[in-house]
């Protein structure tokens, strides 16, 4: 395939060029280097395209400099920062400072048009493969030929809903112009905070490790041409009729992608295929390429059935041990994942891309710039090479950023990661600290989605890529379905999510904390309830109770439902020095953390601790979306609190807990009730056993628009 199925890259400098058999230092290539696909919906051909290569061809890139003056891909290859994007960069920071109280001209335009009607249908063409799609072109397609449907309906309400949060955010922006606007000395007050935030955040900076983000190409879609040759000329999508997990080239070059309902990818593409996904076959290529990938870091984290995160600092070490410089050391791992992939394909049949960087983050950014079957490298070394890198980024390619959030963005005036910095001073007054803090760690490329080791020395590393609060946040299974006939297979669907989720969480070895159930109504609304448990386990039959707990109250509305799903989250590694190998429960405490390395997210998390349990105080126990967030919320649920404990347990308890029943206090009968079930617990057993009471009185029921994971399995 060419590389115009690759995410789009920043500007390049005109004398920057693409040449087949090298690495890429800086994500750059002419427009001009770049194949445009024929299809109803994509943009004519630049003279000058290249064809296209052989599906199963490795491939790999490198910008090389056709003049010495070419200082942007020079100092980025060698860590420097260009001329060109450093005055950009210090103007933007020097208008920020000089004009505390002045709104940047594009947040201007957003305060002044916030009242136009917000714009229903988005259709992201930075997906690889979407590149020559004409976006104006299909999202009016998309318009017409959703019009009066349930999915154009709940997109109108998604749409109207994100429109509210964009303008409370511009009167809280309009409230910080008036207090900083003469009054030099609360600016200086935020800029300190600001600073101490940032100074925080750069000291977690390093870049002695090399990452590497390895990704399947369409890989639902690859497994069913693989099964079924036939399909790799045509038009082909997995999933159904109201969403399509994934979509093959062909299909991409009509505008049909993933989270597309398939009604809508039928309309675009009348000869599109629709083929009912498969999870068992495409686990079996999942373990091989995973296999594969682990003979390099053992310790290598899955990130979903077609993505791995892993670390080379101890193959290189161990295999390299010449190797010094960085870029020694990127050069041998251009070469080591070259070999991996090699590999891969010929265990899976299937091709992988792949990132390298000094960051996850980047390494998963990178990943995507050179698809299918190819790898980049990302060479920045310095704090102001990661900073001119970053500034060009849309937002939207930020990992964990999707579309609602780059709606509410565009919205404030954010188009780039260098806006986000320019305009750190008024973003910290208008947004919640979580939202602030992950965007200003995604535009100082320190930190984000992916990160979870930059406090960690080498050698530490390896232990803490394991830790649950970092690479790895949550793992989960859903499906779409027709309507349902009877409740049971409401329940049905629900178990048989939790198993597939609990055997990820027992293949990457970790325990969970928290159960999430996510349903989408015909309507295609969606909303999640949760439950959090007072200990870290993977036994799957208390997994099982905290779930029914949450599904019983909804399961009378199973003719609503077309999409379930069950995620685990809250997760912490599972290891010898807990307690007994191979023990499912383990006690949460409130010094946990302390045995171990600190990061970047513990820091965020002590911050964020004490005002979330503040906040659920306030509301009740349940939370809550706040307006300044950027994320989109629509109407939050209650669900009943509930204390569930071990079947074994219960008979034992019983007539303790008839006892407890008729007690005057709410509050008071429930903490006698706790104490009475530790003590009951204890003497039962002849042993210890309060780590085995399952706490679900932590009763959240949490709602999202989710307009960006439709599907649990979305490439």
């Amino acid at each position: 395939m060419s590389s115009n199925h690759s995410t789009p890259l920043p500007p390049a400098a005109s004398c920057v060029r693409s040449e087949p058999g090298d690495a890429l230092p800086h994500l750059v290539l002419c427009q001009a280097a770049q194949e445009a696909l024929t299809s109803p919906l994509t943009r004519s051909a630049e003279p000058g395209t290249t064809s296209a290569e052989p599906r199963n061809s490795p491939r790999t890139s490198r910008a090389t400099l056709s003049s010495p003056s070419s200082l942007l891909a020079q100092s980025v290859h060698r860590g420097g920062r260009s001329p060109s994007q450093s005055s950009s960069a210090e103007r933007r920071t020097a208008a920020t400072v000089a004009g505390a109280g002045t709104l940047p001209t594009s947040a201007k335009t957003s305060s002044s048009s916030s009242s136009a009607a917000p714009q229903v249908i988005v259709f992201d063409n930075t997906k690889a493969g979407l590149q020559a799609v004409d976006k104006e072109k299909t999202e009016a397609l998309i318009r017409e030929i959703s019009k009066d449907s349930s999915f154009y309906q709940n997109e109108e309400r998604k749409a109207k809903n994100r429109q509210r949060h964009v303008e409370a955010l511009l009167v809280k922006t309009r409230h910080y112009e008036a207090n900083v606007e003469g009054r030099p000395d609360v600016f200086r007050k935020v800029q300190r905070e600001v600073a101490d935030l940032e100074a925080t955040i750069e000291s977690h900076r390093e870049f002695d490790h090399v990452y590497v983000h390895m990704d399947m190409d369409m890989f639902f879609a690859a497994v069913e041409m693989k099964k079924n040759p036939h399909y790799a000329s045509l038009p082909l999508g997995i999933g159904g009729m109201g969403m399509l997990s994934t979509t093959n080239y062909v299909a991409r070059q009509y505008g049909v992608r993933s989270g597309m309902p398939g009604f809508i990818g039928l309309r675009l593409c009348p000869e599109l295929i629709i083929v009912p996904s498969d999870f068992p076959a495409y686990r079996v290529e999942s373990e091989k390429f995973k296999a594969v990938v682990r003979t390099y870091d053992p310790s290598a984290h899955g990130l979903g059935m077609d993505e791995i995160m892993l670390c080379l600092n101890e193959y290189l070490a161990l295999h390299y041990m010449h190797a010094n410089s960085h870029d020694e050391r990127f050069d041998a791992a251009e070469r080591i994942i070259e070999e991996c992939r090699r590999r891969v394909t010929e265990a899976t049949g299937l091709t992988a891309s792949a990132g390298i960087a000094p960051t996850p983050t980047l390494a998963k950014m990178a990943s995507n710039y050179k698809k299918p079957n190819g790898q980049s490298s990302v060479r920045l070394f310095t704090r102001e090479a990661v900073m001119a890198f970053l500034s060009p980024v849309a937002v939207r390619q930020v990992p964990g950023i999707g579309k609602s959030q780059e709606s509410i963005l565009t919205g404030l005036g954010i188009h780039t990661l260098g806006d986000v910095y320019a305009a750190r001073h008024r973003l910290y007054c208008i947004l919640t600290k979580k939202t602030y803090e992950f965007l200003l760690c995604s535009a100082l490329g320190v930190g984000g989605m992916y990160d979870s080791r930059e406090a960690t020395s080498a050698e530490e590393a390896g232990d803490e890529e394991s830790d649950g609060d970092g690479n790895r946040k949550s793992v989960g299974q859903e499906r779409t379905f027709r309507q349902l006939a009877k409740r049971d297979d409401l329940q049905k669907i629900a178990y048989r999510n939790l198993r597939d989720a609990h055997r990820t969480l027992t293949e990457e070895r970790l325990l969970a904390s928290h159960v999430v159930l996510k349903l989408k109504f015909r309507s295609f609304q969606v909303k999640q309830h949760s439950k959090t448990l007072n200990v870290y386990t993977d036994d799957v039959a208390v997994l099982q109770r905290a779930l029914d707990e949450v599904l019983i109250p909804v399961m009378d509305q199973f003719a609503d439902f077309r999409l379930l799903g069950v995620r685990l989250e809250k997760l912490r590694p599972r290891a010898v020095e807990d307690g007994v190998e191979g023990a499912t429960c383990l006690p949460k405490t409130d010094n946990e953390d302390e045995t171990r390395q600190r990061t970047l997210s513990d820091y965020f998390k002590q911050r964020q601790d004490h005002m979330e349990r503040r906040r659920a105080e306030m509301q009740d126990g349940h939370k809550r979306c706040r307006d300044s967030d950027v994320e989109s919320a629509d109407d939050v649920d209650s669900d009943i609190e509930v204390l569930t404990l071990p079947s074994v347990s219960r008979a034992a308890v019983r007539k303790d807990v008839k006892k407890m029943a008729a007690e005057p206090s709410a509050d008071e009968k429930g903490d006698a009730f706790t104490q009475k079930v530790s003590t009951t617990l204890k003497t039962t057993a002849g042993k210890k056993r309060d780590a085995s009471v399952v706490d679900l009185s932590d009763d959240e029921t949490d709602k999202g628009d989710d307009d960006d994971g439709d599907v649990t399995y979305v490439e």
